[in-house]
């Protein structure tokens, strides 16, 4: 986000994409963070509709899920990188897969950082603050 918007309008009004094809999934992001103060979350159910939501929204953070129908994770990554305008966009990836490549691949693919399920909530929150207020 950048300085001036998070002067303007703090961490807690930042725009949240919440990306997961399984619905329970999003509501519990999305409990999470509002239980935390953070207002504007949409969310996106395939990497299709997370591509749609990002231009549409413009986010200031991404939580994106690796396995998604049509499109996975680190093709959204790597496709929302390839804008100018997202180069700084916050991608925090969730994976339930623990793979030393896929982690490596993330990382080329532009994930801000990724975090293994099941979801900490405490450091889901800390994470998106850290984000947010960089």
């Amino acid at each position: 986000m950048s300085w001036e918007r998070r002067a303007y309008l703090g961490i807690y009004d930042a725009r949240n994409l919440i990306v997961n094809d399984e619905p329970l999934c999003c509501r519990l992001l999305a409990g999470i963070l509002r239980r935390h103060k953070f207002a504007n979350l949409q969310s996106a159910d395939s990497g299709h509709a997370a591509l749609q939501q990002v231009q549409a929204l413009r986010p200031d953070l991404l939580l994106l899920d690796m396995q998604l129908p049509n499109l996975g994770g680190q093709e959204v990554c790597r496709q929302v990188r390839t804008q100018s305008e997202f180069v700084d966009l916050a991608i925090l990836v969730q994976t339930a897969t623990v793979d030393r490549n896929e982690m490596g691949d993330l990382i080329v693919a532009g994930a801000s950082e990724f975090r293994s399920k099941p979801i900490n909530p405490s450091k889901r929150v800390s994470r998106v603050t850290l984000h947010l207020d960089a």
